[in-house]
């Protein structure tokens, strides 16, 4: 119920292109393309299929009750 599907696609040489992107609405904010997935990956990532993976660049994370950094790179 957070998640709001986008138009987005992109291409990855060697995973392949994206099923399907998703912004993230919570406590009256929006992170745009915040989460994404492979539903028909490449066949040498075939494990990857189905599962969403999240931008940490893009939002806070806690695991196990420890907040996570943020990674620093070119999609910060």
């Amino acid at each position: 119920e957070l998640l709001r599907p986008t138009d987005t696609v992109t291409a990855c040489p060697y995973k392949g292109e994206t099923s399907r992107y998703w912004s993230v609405e919570a406590d009256g904010e929006t992170v745009e393309d915040a989460a994404w997935c492979y539903e028909q990956p490449n066949p040498g990532v075939i494990g990857i299929a189905g599962r969403v993976c999240f931008f940490g660049e893009k939002m806070d994370f806690v695991v196990d009750g420890e907040p996570q950094p943020r990674p620093q790179n070119r999609w910060s």
